[in-house]
């Protein structure tokens, strides 16, 4: 078995084990329209973030319409006159948060829907995933493209330590540095990790020592953190 099919062994495996929640993209980063847009404002969104797919919501993500795509939007400039956003916005597909990523994609064929809201306990969107995200799961590693997401999320800084975005994966972490950070449903990101830990928010310039390593928050933007340096105990001392 050479190297690439070793890789895509390994993903298959980890693609069985791994949680929606560990693919998603989180709530965050959903770009979505109002189902009061106009036609447009709706085109506009297209047009500026290159998507296929938007998510329609009311008042916010937790009163979800649907999804409209863009090439319906392509149709309606077409003949606009009396164009409705919510006649063309097609019924929301919902998959739990904890439901592993086979199980999903089972659901996506049975269903036949590509697109689908990922819902907490409690009802509430946490974010998206998409047929898209799940292939990305199993062949996506196999290209550079991801070992350069992680490459910049990862920068190694010398003397063993790395600057790290907040949101870089708890799983890509423990893969490059070998940390064995603890997964947990709760969190996916490292700055997940340092809050559940912290059992606090967190503020520039605290710190979080976690085996033989020590997480000091770098930079934080409306209570997200942003940037993380990442130290061993020795180094950390030296520098302190």
């Amino acid at each position: 078995v050479n190297r690439e099919e070793r890789k895509l062994i390994n993903k298959v495996f980890d693609f069985s084990e791994t949680t929606v929640k560990e693919a998603m993209v989180p709530r965050t980063e959903i770009v979505g329209i109002s189902v009061d847009c106009s036609l447009a404002d709706v085109a506009s969104a297209v047009q500026t973030h290159g998507l296929s797919r938007l998510p329609v919501y009311r008042e916010s993500l937790d009163e979800i319409v649907g999804v409209v795509y863009a090439k319906d939007v392509l149709n309606s400039l077409v003949d606009p006159a009396g164009f409705d956003l919510a006649g063309i916005t097609r019924k929301p597909r919902y998959v739990v948060d904890t439901a592993k990523l086979e199980d999903v994609l089972r659901q996506m064929q049975k269903e036949k829907f590509h697109f689908g809201f990922v819902v907490d306990e409690h009802g509430g969107v946490e974010g998206i995933i998409t047929l898209e995200d799940l292939l990305e799961e199993i062949v996506g590693d196999i290209s550079d493209e991801h070992d350069e997401e992680v490459n910049e999320q990862i920068a190694p800084l010398g003397n063993g330590s790395y600057m790290l975005d907040g949101g870089v994966a708890v799983r890509d972490l423990n893969r490059r540095l070998n940390l064995n950070l603890p997964v947990s449903e709760a969190y996916t990101t490292v700055a997940g990790f340092l809050l559940s830990e912290a059992g606090q928010m967190l503020a520039a310039g605290e710190v979080v020592p976690f085996n033989g390593h020590v997480f000091r928050i770098q930079k934080v933007e409306k209570r997200r953190i942003i940037e993380i340096k990442l130290e061993k105990v020795e180094t950390a001392q030296e520098n302190a």
